[in-house]
Parts: structure tokens; sequence; C-alpha cells
């Protein structure tokens, strides 16, 4: 039988509610993403976004479905000038807690993070899936930095969704004009994925950063170091394997 498959984003209303103790504000727009801001305040913030997809395919049985596959809400706030948090959820398909930090400004271009986060791990994992034109990022890095359930680097057999439990420094030094020409991000993480405990006595390394020799153009590179304990396929047992 002649196999068809068909992957496509819905578009879906837009609308931003901007909440606030001095007015309100109602505008609206359309684009590939539903996007909601509300309560918006120094101290609390909330928002969120949701990618809603569509499969079919012809193989043996057809196989037509929608996917909620996010739907994320974030909860971030200001607590003073040097401190900051975040909190997001996704209530989609995968339901689970994906970030939850604190962020302490040291020094202009040096701030550290403590808590679940991203890892530093590829560009397209650090930019937010409501900024990318496809429902799903690119294969090599959905294997990468565990956003699937494969075992390649940091995922070990279950969606971490690009995160993990660590600390991190991280800002934007030597100031040139109206951009920065270094943007970098050094982190050490369990390893063991988001929500569940460390599983063993070794911990990852992640480095990442971003050159501007000039404001819309950059090169840059990252890189991982660790041991992941899980039970490898082919394997009996668990064990610690090395994923540099």
């Amino acid at each position: 039988m002649k196999k068809l498959s068909a992957l496509f984003l819905l578009l879906l209303y837009s609308g931003s509610v901007l909440l606030s103790a001095q007015e309100t504000d109602t505008s609206a727009s359309f684009s590939g993403h539903t996007v909601f801001s509300g309560l918006e305040a120094k101290h609390f913030r909330l928002r969120g976004y949701a990618h809603i997809l569509y499969q079919y395919a012809e193989k043996e049985e057809v196989e037509s479905k929608f996917t909620a596959q996010r739907a994320i809400v974030i909860a971030n706030g200001i607590l003073t000038d040097q401190l900051d948090y975040l909190l997001m959820y996704d209530f989609g398909m995968n339901s689970m807690l994906h970030e939850l930090w604190l962020r302490y400004k040291i020094l202009p271009g040096l701030e550290i993070t403590a808590g679940q986060q991203k890892v530093p791990l590829t560009l397209e994992s650090i930019i937010s899936p409501s900024l990318l034109e496809c429902v799903r990022m690119s294969m090599i890095t959905t294997n990468l930095v565990g956003i699937g359930k494969g075992t390649d680097v940091i995922n070990a057999h279950k969606s971490n969704a690009g995160r993990d439990l660590g600390v991190q420094i991280g800002g934007q030094l030597f100031p040139s004009g109206n951009h920065y020409l270094l943007d970098y991000r050094i982190g050490i993480f369990n390893g063991s994925g988001i929500n569940v405990a460390d599983n063993n006595n070794h911990k990852d390394f992640a480095a990442w950063f971003l050159l501007y020799p000039f404001k819309e153009w950059a090169i840059g590179g990252s890189a991982y170091i660790g041991k992941g304990h899980y039970q490898a396929v082919g394997k009996f047992e668990e064990g610690d394997y090395k994923r540099n």
C-alpha cells in the first residue's frame, strides 16, 4: 500500500491579555501557537503556550489523530534586583514539571541558576519551542538532549524535555555597541533527568557558548561529559555508561 504521511501544525488563535494594577489591555493576533499572558506584575507573571499536533499516515491501517504535544504554563517573577524565579509545567501528552529554579545575578555578565532547568547543549534546545517553526525539534536535537525516549546522551530511555537538575553559571560578556560579543553557560547536573533522584555518584558537565562578531551573526558550540546509569540495549543489568 502506498504510504502517505503528513505532519502539520494547526493554526490556533493567539491571544494576549495583560493585567496589571493600573490598567487592563486586551490584544489579539494569529500565529502558529496559542499564547496567553495574564496576571502580569513584577513579582508574579503567568503565561503559557500550546502546540496541537495532527498526524495522518496510511499504513496497514489508516492512522489519524490529534495530540496535545505541549500545553505549557509558566509562572515567574522578580523577587529582588538580583534574584528571580521560574516554574514551568507541561499539561500536554507528557504531563510533568519541566522547570523549577532560582537565579541570582552576581555581577553583570555572571549569574548562577540552581534547580531543574535546561541543559546547555545544542542551539535549538535552548530556544523556546514557541519561537520555532515546527511543533517538533529536529531528530538530532531530540536525541542529543533527551526530548524523546531514545538512549542518546542525556535521556536514558525516558523523555527529559532537554532538562536536568543542577547548577549552572552564565551570562553575556563584552558589550560592543548594541550587542554582546559572548553568550555562555556552564553547568553541573545529576545526569539522571527530570523529576527523579540521582541514580549514581557521578555528576555530568555541560558547556555552551556563542560568539557574536556581529549582532545578527554568531558561531559557537556545546559539549557534554558524564555517565548515565541505565539498562543499555542488549544488556540484562543496569550500569554506568559514558556519554560524552
